[in-house]
């Protein structure tokens, strides 16, 4: 096995990334149309997109300064967005001002003063609101772009980001709420936090200390026992056509490369899930947690309805599992594993070696509609191919 710099292996794979990226820049500017999608290499625009420099900085990581901000003293918990802050999360943020000891910031690297106004009346007095070039100046050393508007960081009295939360979502509020809360208290994450992390190539993967569960409900360890490298796929009930065409692809795949694990990673809401959404959002009166068939529900009709939901979900996966043998299909409650590796989308595929290295980072798997026909990324499968033969022989990622 060759010896890996992982440093010198992470740069290299990003500045081919951003490389890429300014190629089709310039190609655009150039020629004024952008260069053909089936031109580029399948996951550039995915790495373009989601990438350390975009999805914010790690846990562990020092906290940037923002002019008017000091973390020495206090425990700060600081909202990061480019265009504008949600209103539920102005919403929390205000309950978190009246926490002792706690500093909130938002920082809204494109706001406009109507927006502070809008910011300001929801959020309350006792939030720092930074906008301007601070606030630009701010995103970008947080490495927060539109991608991860809304992401939120802890910052401990050191300066140092002791948690994170990328891109608020409404299935998250809750535990985002108990997060700072928590992180208030003690200075620490919850106790069943799993934290996220930035993965990248030839970066360590965080294996899931908690169980994940099989189509019919039975516990799974997730691990480096095995031995065996592992393309995850991480699929969505979006569409058949979709999941077929990714499926298609990663089976032929699967029949060549028979030491290799080819995980079906399904994430579902739980039941727990989605009463911890009707709670916050009759809290706060967030309508838009809400469709037309359940505005108004009560909390038991609701989650009644959703439990036959989950239960419709579950019975897909089981089916599914059957039509492709040979697949670990594995569900992952609440998104505990998705999160905690920041797999930022559905269908997506992340491949890992036997080290567990990240040989491909979680990548949104590469389909076009724009001609109306759904297809797959001309050169998909052999990069595939090559980057699972990397794993495969233990060789630094193609």
């Amino acid at each position: 096995m060759r010896a890996r710099s992982p440093r010198s292996v992470r740069c290299a794979a990003l500045t081919l990334a951003l490389m890429i990226a300014g190629a089709a820049c310039c190609g655009s500017l150039a020629q004024a149309i952008p260069e053909p999608w089936e031109d580029l290499p399948p996951f550039s625009r995915s790495h373009e997109t989601l990438n350390p420099y975009t999805v914010g900085l790690a846990t562990g990581e020092a906290a940037p300064t923002i002019q008017g901000v000091g973390y020495s003293g206090h425990r700060t918990a600081v909202v990061v967005s480019v265009n504008e802050v949600r209103e539920e999360l102005c919403d929390l943020a205000r309950g978190w001002s009246e926490i002792s000891g706690l500093q909130v910031v938002l920082v809204i690297a494109n706001g406009t003063s109507a927006q502070e106004a809008n910011v300001r009346e929801v959020a309350g007095d006792q939030v720092t609101i930074v906008r301007g070039m601070s606030a630009k100046t701010a995103a970008v050393r947080f490495h927060v772009d539109a991608i991860s508007s809304g992401t939120t960081f802890l910052v401990d009295e050191e300066g140092t980001i002791a948690g994170r939360q990328w891109r608020f979502r409404l299935r998250r509020a809750a535990q985002l709420d108990e997060e700072v809360r928590q992180f208030a208290a003690d200075g620490g994450p919850a106790a069943d936090d799993t934290g996220e992390h930035v993965l990248w190539f030839d970066d360590p993967v965080p294996w899931p200390t908690f169980p994940l569960h099989d189509p019919y409900g039975a516990e799974v360890t997730f691990g480096p026992e095995s031995g065996r490298p592992r393309v995850v796929f991480v699929g969505s009930f979006l569409g058949q056509e979709d999941e077929m065409l990714v499926l298609d692809t990663l089976d032929v795949l699967r029949r060549e490369f028979a030491e290799v694990e080819f995980v079906w990673l399904q994430p579902l809401i739980s039941q727990s899930g989605f009463e911890a959404m009707w709670i916050y959002a009759d809290r706060y009166g967030w309508y838009s947690v809400f469709g037309s068939r359940t505005l108004g529900l009560s909390l038991d009709a609701y989650l009644a309805m959703r439990q036959e939901e989950i239960g419709a979900s579950v019975a897909a996966l089981q089916q599914r599992a059957i039509d492709r043998e040979g697949w670990t299909v594995l569900v992952d409650w609440d998104y505990r594993l998705a999160e905690s590796w920041l797999v930022y989308g559905s269908p997506s595929v992340m491949v890992i070696d036997a080290e567990g290295r990240v040989v491909l980072p979680s990548s949104f798997f590469p389909l076009d509609h724009s001609d109306g026909c759904q297809r797959v990324h001309p050169q998909c499968l052999d990069v595939l191919r090559r980057l699972v033969g990397s794993a495969v022989d233990g060789e630094e990622t193609p």
